[in-house]
């Protein structure tokens, strides 16, 4: 049913192409992919991609195949697992008068992107993107979902969630706030897509970025990573330029009310040293999947000296625990 067991080879090489590494690992299927190896979907364009600046330091998306049918998926799974949780799950939908397939997964695309894009203090300046068909039926279920949450709060003796809807430059925010929480939720629909951030001015600021061009694959240091065949369209990728974020971090911390410990300030500095950028890849069709990646040293996270940057990379945690 998970459609893992129809894998026949699994291909890896590496190579230099220029001053980069490239390592390639091809896995081919005895038949059409099909359950949850076949959720990767084709190589197709990345327009979630657009509200991610040229200047993001963690950045991944991926192309699927119609969530309508991942639950699908997941239900047959279930169904034929565990026969008690499936019945369980029919009854609460009936109960509820909601339909998980058409209300939740039906308007929604087959795109999916996360990126780190901006400062990482005092609050780290996260978004997600999610391709959406029919926002409108979205924005139903999740203010379905949202008395659902609420009527659970209510019972348990705690404040309900609050949804702010607010009209600005002709568009629609919306805001989840906890009352008595710093954190909040805020998100838009903006050309098939939904933006979701911890602040409006990152929103804003996504939606600059798509206006102006000024993304993430148009940059220098994504389009230098690019692997040797020069293709434009993937199935998914993660792109990461942690290093870059390490010596910024450390000083943001030694500057704040957070004293970061001596040890641990040289190995953040040690790591910044050891950190490349990288891209990583993969290509999904009927019976394969490739995965590939390129860095200036092809390691996990672009690390040099490979399982040594790793240790310094875990020394790193224990010292400012």
């Amino acid at each position: 049913n998970l459609g893992l067991t129809d894998v026949r080879d699994v291909l890896i090489e590496r190579q230099s192409v220029g001053d980069l590494t490239e390592t390639r690992a091809e896995v081919s299927f005895a038949q059409a992919r099909r359950g949850l190896a076949s959720w990767l979907a084709e190589p197709a364009p990345m327009g979630a991609l657009d509200f991610v600046s040229a200047d993001a330091k963690v950045a991944a998306a991926f192309v699927v195949k119609e969530p309508q049918l991942m639950v699908e998926d997941l239900f047959g799974l279930l169904e034929v697992s565990d026969s008690n949780a499936w019945q369980e799950l029919v009854q609460f939908q009936l109960d509820e008068g909601i339909n998980i397939q058409q209300d939740f997964a039906a308007p929604l695309g087959g795109e999916i992107a996360f990126a780190l894009d901006g400062p990482v203090l005092p609050q780290p300046s996260w978004k997600m993107v999610l391709e959406v068909y029919e926002p409108a039926r979205l924005q139903r279920t999740i203010e379905w979902a949202l008395t659902k949450v609420n009527e659970r709060l209510a019972a348990d003796g705690e404040a309900p969630l609050e949804l702010l809807v607010q009209g600005a430059g002709g568009r629609t925010f919306y805001s989840l706030v906890m009352p008595g929480h710093e954190q909040q939720l805020h998100y838009v629909f903006v050309d098939g897509y939904l933006v979701a951030a911890p602040n409006r001015p990152l929103l804003l600021n996504a939606i600059g970025y798509r206006q102006t061009g000024y993304t993430l694959t148009r940059s220098a240091a994504f389009l230098e990573r690019l692997p040797a065949d020069r293709y434009s369209n993937f199935s998914a990728l993660v792109f990461q330029d942690v290093g870059s974020l390490l010596e910024p971090l450390a000083a943001g911390i030694s500057n704040s009310s957070e004293e970061l410990p001596e040890e641990a300030r040289l190995h953040l500095q040690q790591l910044a040293g050891q950190l490349q950028s990288s891209l990583f890849y993969a290509y999904a069709e009927q019976e394969r999947i490739t995965l590939a990646g390129t860095g200036d040293s092809f390691t996990p996270f672009g690390i040099s000296g490979g399982l040594g940057g790793f240790l310094g990379l875990t020394q790193l945690m224990s010292d400012i625990r």
